[in-house]
């Protein structure tokens, strides 16, 4: 714009502009190039201006400035090169006889020297910028570190505002004897300890007895680096200085402390959410047990109507008998599902290994499903005698559970594939439909607890609490397995799950 004029300083650095000038003893192709120049330059003037004996004032001076370019510009090296230039032709010019070269007594003395001064030069002006050089370095560097240090205070102090401020609590442990080093004031307030009493105490005496040595092998796992970034602990018991319990969700990462690696770690107080679990997974398994009772007598007596059927002229009679049975199956599998999710959520699911042949397993499951469900079509491709150390009866949990789901989302009339084979010493089991599939955005979250997909009308026709995979995918985790999907909406999808195996 008109009238408004910008200004600009130019600072120059003058180790920049030595570093760009001289490249000392090291010189590259630039200042090679330069020292040959002046070394071509040099020659003329010692040729004509002293060999031919033309009058020139104080020839000296100019070949000395010649030799002080050529250090500054090309390095010492060049600077000697020069000179060497000038008192090997010098040489030269001795060892012919007069006659070629006419020089004079005072234009030998004069190329003498040069010769020997130009060599000085050359050293002492090498030596000089050298020493500027190393001096203009360490300048910078103490400038530059004071500036560190000045914005390392800084951040420094931000950052323990930041932490003793925090309405978080949060602590700071050395890795190995996992001391405290620093406490900030919520973390004070909630455990009950004073800071003077914290910074003598480590990490174990908040924690019940029963739990240390688990959290010493956590710790002695732990691997801290400067790009570890933060991690989460999971959920943890500690104790306050009253005696009481409770539960943390913990979160650490690495930092330095007073010139020390150390962990940082804060924490979440979890403790009435995880009572509320504990509620609920104690409703859950009591209305489980409960209901298991009626069930079974119910069972008991409509398997006792459908052996008098035999005897029923009326069809329909029949008919409702045969529904009846299949929902007091239905319910009870939701009610064993109920349990099973009790059971993972508190703990207190166990399996029982041994090795057994897997392939014989699912090939009979399969067959199971091709006389319960006859409008599919099951095709087993099972390599034989593939053998894996496990529980039996959850892993026929697992295989009847991605069948029944294969056989729910699929079109009637379609083909369901179960394919097994060994993989780098691992069962791989896969379970193919060719069904509504599932979309992009769920595929991460269907082996979440009570998660249902809601596809038109399909969701509803399966009727259920969104439990099956999620207890399909704690037992797989339970030996130590994966288990994954891949699916492609309206063409299907493919359940994947490795175990190891047993050669």
């Amino acid at each position: 714009m008109k009238g408004k004029h910008r200004t600009a300083s130019l600072k120059l650095n003058p180790l920049k502009f030595l570093d760009k000038l001289s490249l000392s003893f090291n010189d590259s192709k630039p200042a090679q190039l330069n020292g040959l120049i002046t070394t071509i330059v040099t020659l003329i003037i010692i040729h004509f201006f002293i060999v031919e004996n033309i009058e020139l004032i104080y020839p000296s001076n100019i070949f000395q400035l010649l030799v002080v370019y050529s250090a500054i510009v090309g390095g010492t090296f060049s600077g000697l090169n020069s000179a060497g230039i000038i008192f090997l032709y010098s040489a030269f010019v001795l060892s012919v006889p007069n006659q070629i070269f006419n020089y004079t007594a005072e234009s030998f003395q004069r190329l003498i020297l040069v010769s020997s001064t130009s060599v000085l030069t050359a050293l002492l002006v090498g030596y000089l910028k050298r020493l500027l050089v190393i001096s203009l370095k360490k300048q910078t560097k103490a400038e530059n570190l004071q500036e560190i240090t000045k914005a390392l205070s800084k951040s420094e102090r931000q950052y323990r505002l930041l932490f003793e401020q925090n309405p978080q609590p949060m602590f700071v442990i050395e890795k190995n004897s996992l001391s405290f080093l620093a406490v900030n004031q919520a973390a004070a307030r909630f455990y009950g300890y004073s800071k003077e009493e914290f910074l003598r105490m480590s990490l174990r005496e908040i924690r019940p007895p029963e739990d240390v040595p688990k959290l010493l092998q956590y710790y002695a796992k732990m691997k801290i680096s400067s790009g570890s970034g933060v991690q989460p602990a999971g959920t943890w018991r500690h104790l306050k200085k009253d005696g009481g319990l409770v539960y943390v969700e913990t979160a650490w990462g690495p930092i330095h402390f007073e010139g020390e690696q150390a962990v940082l770690i804060a924490i979440s107080d979890v403790t009435s959410r995880h009572e509320l679990e504990e509620r609920k997974n104690e409703f859950i398994s009591i209305a489980s047990h409960e209901l298991k009772t009626p069930l079974t007598t119910i069972k008991g007596y409509v398997q006792i109507l459908e052996n008098y059927s035999k005897d029923f002229s009326d069809q329909r009679v029949i008919g409702y008998i045969n529904r009846v049975n299949q929902q007091v199956d239905r319910l009870n599998n939701l009610v064993s599902d109920l349990l099973n999710v009790s059971r993972i959520q508190s703990g207190k699911f166990e399996i029982q290994k041994e090795v057994f042949n897997f392939s014989e397993l699912a090939t009979n499951i399969a067959k199971d499903f091709q006389q319960m469900t006859p409008e599919h079509q099951f095709e087993c491709i099972i390599e034989p005698k593939v053998q894996v150390k496990g529980d039996e009866f959850r892993l026929s949990q697992v295989i009847s559970n991605l069948l029944s789901n294969a056989a729910k989302y699929s079109p009637a009339n379609t083909k369901i594939i179960v394919r097994l084979s060994r993989l780098r010493k691992r069962a791989l089991l896969e379970v193919q439909d060719f069904g509504i599939g599932i979309a992009k955005k769920y595929q991460d979250k269907i082996f979440d607890s009570f998660f249902r997909v809601g596809v038109g009308n399909h969701q509803a026709q399966a009727g259920n609490l969104g439990l099956g995979l999620y207890i399909t995918s704690q037992i797989v985790k339970k030996h130590k397995g994966r288990i994954w999907v891949e699916s492609e909406e309206s063409k299907g999808s493919t359940f994947y799950v490795s175990l190891p195996s047993v050669v």
